[in-house]
């Protein structure tokens, strides 16, 4: 039987996002949402924030969507304490980094296993043949896909074959918006291209929540 990992990247495969990006998202979703009906308790995990400085912006506004005030009061006067008690409380700091941040960390953490995985899991023929039909890799992740070690030459080769074909079929969709954009055909119904430049972008930066790269990752 298949392990965990190949369904939930076979289950991502579709032809909106790219997967990691996706199973990425879902991760520090279930993460945030963990800490606000448990993780808030949890006093290794009040220190980890208080030495980051709290979440990242991304994240922190992320979690304040998710709702909650009680678990909000608890996490902000933990670090509004720990602001006001040190010496030079508010001279100028870097901000949280993704280095820092426990929502970045985990979601680092989890597209480099996914990646992994797809990679692996590229090696099944089935699955092959269902990325192929998919949306793929988002660029960063392709690059970050290409610089594993010890990726196989074939799968390699396959990987780029898929992104210029995928390239190939939005750039004709985006010349089809420029196109139905002009007056003499804006009467013509849209098509597959309707989305496409919400595909491109998602396609040339990642997903929404792409986590950035962490050293060794």
């Amino acid at each position: 039987m298949r392990h965990l990992l190949y369904h939930e990247l076979l289950d991502a495969l579709d032809g909106s996002a790219c997967p990691v990006c996706t199973l990425a998202a879902r991760a520090v979703d279930g993460f945030l949402r963990s800490f606000l009906y448990e993780g808030v308790n949890d006093v290794g995990l009040r220190a980890r924030l208080r030495t980051a400085g709290g979440f990242c912006h991304p994240h922190a506004w992320q979690l304040q969507r998710l709702g909650d005030p009680l678990a909000h009061a608890l996490l902000y006067q933990d670090l509004v304490d720990d602001r006001l008690s040190r010496p030079g409380a508010f001279a100028p700091s870097p901000a949280p980094g993704p280095d820092r941040c426990p929502a970045c960390g985990l979601a680092a953490d989890a597209a480099h296993r996914y990646l992994s995985g797809l990679v692996e899991a590229l090696a099944d023929p089935a699955f092959r043949a269902r990325y192929e039909g998919a949306f793929g890799l988002c660029l960063p992740h392709l690059a970050r896909a290409l610089d594993l070690p010890r990726l196989p030459g074939p799968v390699r080769d396959f990987l780029l074959d898929c992104a210029r074909r995928q390239g190939q079929r939005l750039r004709e969709q985006l010349a089809e918006i420029i196109r139905k954009s002009d007056y003499r055909h804006a009467h013509e119904p849209r098509g597959p291209e309707k989305d496409a430049w919400v595909r491109a972008v998602r396609w040339w930066v990642g997903g929404r929540d792409l986590p950035p790269t962490r050293p060794g990752s």
